[in-house]
């Protein structure tokens, strides 16, 4: 397509600061930080491809892991459009989802 730019972006799973074991600064929130800032600096046709693991209810282990629940997942995808979900079907709580600006 001569002309046209096609963007993407993808996060296997946003990087964690809670998970700091070299004295770093602890940051809970980092997550949602870091797909807030690709709101910002993206385009208005951009596209986000994001794959979290998803629970029924919003779980979070300390420093270790969280889970998806229906509340944290929209305070991640923030201004985000849905455009579709699915489950992986090699890991059991995995979800791919894709977003629009």
């Amino acid at each position: 397509m001569k002309g046209s730019e096609s963007e993407f972006s993808f996060s296997s799973q946003p990087p964690l600061k809670a998970a700091s074991s070299y004295g770093e600064v602890i940051n809970p929130i980092a997550d949602v930080l870091i797909i807030g800032r690709s709101w910002c600096v993206s385009r208005p046709s951009a596209e986000l491809l994001l794959s979290v693991p998803t629970c029924a209810m919003d779980y979070i282990h300390w420093r270790d892991h969280r889970c998806y629940g229906k509340r944290m997942l929209q305070r991640l995808t923030g201004y985000w459009k849905s455009l579709s979900t699915s489950r992986s079907t090699m890991f059991e709580r995995l979800s791919v989802h894709v977003f629009r600006k």
